[in-house]
């Protein structure tokens, strides 16, 4: 990993994109009264299918996830929670976007076989990342099976 992917840069640009600007705070009262959530109300659609419909944000999106991403990669390769990884053979990352986490995993441990998994136009786009297998689905569907599933929440699907 390189120290210069530790950066929350991507994240804030994040924050101060249009579809997220208008989300949290414009449409806290409706979300408190009726349910539901900010950003559907603001855009018409959830989180993971604006990033569907705009290329743009999708990006952007990306982006913010990479560099949590690292950060998460880092604090877990630099503490003694390396010892999860004992005795696990495959480990599926559900909604694991362009896939860094689950190719860090497998970087750092190379007999681990990593599956990446995310919504079709997601896994689309992603790279190519030594030992790790990318399969589209829906997570409310079915997930792959392997000896370990990694799940990071995102914090904005549901503002």
């Amino acid at each position: 990993m390189n120290e210069a992917d530790i950066t929350l840069a991507p994240f804030v640009l994040m924050q101060n994109y249009s579809v997220i600007m208008a989300t949290s705070w414009h449409y806290l009262s409706d979300v408190v009264k009726e349910g539901g959530t900010g950003f559907k109300k603001a855009n018409g659609v959830e989180l993971f299918q604006m990033t569907g419909k705009d290329p743009e944000f999708n990006k952007i999106f990306n982006n913010a996830m990479h560099c949590i991403t690292m950060i998460l990669v880092k604090g877990l390769f630099s503490t003694n929670s390396r010892d999860v990884f004992n005795g696990v053979n495959s480990v599926v990352d559900v909604g694991g976007g362009m896939g860094q986490f689950i190719g860090e995993i497998v970087k750092e441990f190379p007999n681990i076989k990593g599956v990446n998994m995310d919504l079709p136009h997601v896994v689309k786009m992603a790279p190519e990342i030594d030992g790790v297998t990318y399969v589209a689905g829906d997570m409310f569907k079915e997930i792959p099976n392997g000896d370990a599933i990694t799940l990071k929440v995102n914090l904005f699907a549901h503002s």
